[in-house]
């Protein structure tokens, strides 16, 4: 089953009061990493990316201040991976502003009111991540599933292989036309949850477009038999439905495309 986990917070500023605070009011519900200056904080970007949900980004830094973070970062287009929301105890509209003509998500200020703090980091979460869902089955969608195998290859132990499983559902065009779009949709919201449930322990699914499915599974799972067994399924009143798999095995020494 899909695991949950905590997100994951980027906390920039290079007051180490300033940052204990923050950690203080947020790490009950998110997982926080602190950065003291904006080159360590690129750095941390670099190697982890996806892992990240929000930034929390101080304007006022040393060597590389805030507006220079942002810079590197619509440079390399992760704004339109990653919201950020900046503090500082600067008020003026056209500070604030410029920092919203940056892409910036949102602004809060100094001194930390804990109650604002946590409203506007799960609102603009929760806003960023619509984005990032599957509107017909509740789940992941493409972009999001890239940014969590991503995230989860990175976290997992060097020495397991893992295989990615995709999915297509045969025909499924005829079978939309004799169950409607709404049973159709019945139809990816079931075998969502087949996958799910399944023996292969899927540790990140997703419903990647129309009829398409893909997992992240521990190379271990994947048992060939069942594998045949899972893509031929009976769904409503003797509906008998195929699906084609096709199975990536990913290595650490190397990786190879195997249809089956």
């Amino acid at each position: 089953m899909k695991q949950t986990r905590k997100r994951r917070i980027l906390i920039m500023d290079d007051s180490e009061m300033n940052r204990e605070i923050l950690t203080g009011i947020l790490e009950d519900e998110y997982d926080v990493v602190e950065a003291e200056d904006g080159k360590k904080a690129i750095a941390i970007m670099e190697e982890g990316l996806y892992s990240f949900s929000i930034v929390l980004l101080d304007i006022t830094m040393p060597e590389l201040d805030g507006f220079g973070v942002l810079q590197v970062m619509q440079q390399r287009n992760w704004l339109k991976e990653l919201s950020v929301i900046i503090i500082s105890a600067e008020t003026s509209n056209e500070y604030i502003g410029h920092a919203y003509e940056m892409g910036v998500s949102d602004y809060f200020s100094r001194p930390f009111d804990a109650r604002i703090v946590n409203t506007r980091v799960r609102n603009t979460i929760a806003l960023f991540e619509r984005d990032y869902i599957d509107q017909v089955t509740g789940g992941d969608n493409r972009k999001e599933f890239i940014r969590r195998v991503s995230r989860s290859l990175k976290e997992m132990p060097a020495k397991t292989d893992y295989v990615l499983l995709f999915f297509n559902i045969k025909n499924f065009k005829a079978v939309n036309e004799l169950l409607g779009v709404g049973g159709g949709d019945k139809l990816l919201c079931w075998f969502y949850q087949r996958i799910i449930y399944s023996r292969f322990a899927p540790i990140d699914t997703s419903r990647i477009e129309s009829d398409h499915f893909a997992c992240l599974i521990e190379a271990r799972n994947l048992d060939y038999d069942y594998l045949t067994e899972f893509c031929n399924f009976n769904y409503g009143k003797e509906r008998c439905i195929f699906t084609v798999p096709v199975v990536f095995i990913i290595s650490r020494k190397m990786m190879c495309r195997s249809p089956v």
